[in-house]
């Protein structure tokens, strides 16, 4: 699961606390979603899988006269059933040594997905997010979603409409790339935290923290496993 294999309790609480520290600064809220991935991508999967029998298909059709000769050595009783029973063998070993291999190995799996595929599906689950986690429910319309998607490498960051009135979408691109990059670096989490307070700093010039500011969402990372 994910929370055991990359996140451990000590993380989800400095993740709270660097949240908690970035909203003294402002009266945003910012909630911090964490996947493994975004989505199953079974089609991609299972796409590959056929690829690879048509080829293994392909081939053996090609090599079937010296295939052939190899079987009559082999089956003293030698007709084309024996043929066509390893032709299917081959067929059905391809299929599932492929799909296992794809399932198993995600770093394999990602070579098989197209850019658009990766980006299009995180961006609909973060979207998807900002309402389940009640990102779009603020009192003053002012939450941050910061979806993040480990298999994908993919960052989202969605604000409400409070926050998109006044702070251009661009002025979150260094931020998404500094969260990007912890991905790929030794230390995510610190470098999350880092980002997360930057927010509340961005946040705070247009949105101050207001002496009857109430927290309305958690602080606390959500983890979602699929």
């Amino acid at each position: 699961m994910l929370r055991r294999k990359i996140l451990s309790e000590a993380d989800l609480d400095r993740i709270a606390e660097a949240t908690r520290l970035a909203e003294l600064k402002t009266s945003g809220e910012i909630v911090t979603v964490i996947t493994n991935r975004a989505g199953s991508y079974t089609g991609h999967v299972l796409l590959a899988a056929t690829v690879v029998l048509f080829v293994v298909s392909v081939g053996y059709l090609t090599l079937l006269g010296p295939v052939a000769a190899l079987l009559q050595r082999l089956f003293w009783a030698y007709d084309v059933r024996h043929a066509l029973g390893v032709l299917v063998f081959c067929q059905a070993a391809a299929f599932i040594l492929t799909y296992i291999v794809l399932t198993v190995w995600p770093g394999l799996k990602s070579l098989i997905i197209p850019k658009k595929d990766k980006v299009d599906k995180v961006r609909r689950k973060a979207e998807s997010d900002f309402f389940r986690h009640h990102v779009a429910a603020t009192k003053g319309a002012t939450g941050v979603l910061v979806y993040i998607s480990r298999f994908e490498r993919r960052v989202e960051l969605l604000v409400d409409a409070g926050i998109a009135a006044k702070i251009k979408q661009d002025t979150w691109k260094s931020v998404v790339d500094g969260v990007i990059a912890g991905i790929k670096g030794p230390d995510f989490v610190k470098d999350l935290c880092a980002q997360i307070v930057r927010i509340g700093e961005t946040l705070s010039k247009d949105f101050p923290h207001r002496a009857d500011d109430v927290n309305e969402l958690p602080n606390r990372p959500v983890v979602e496993v699929p």
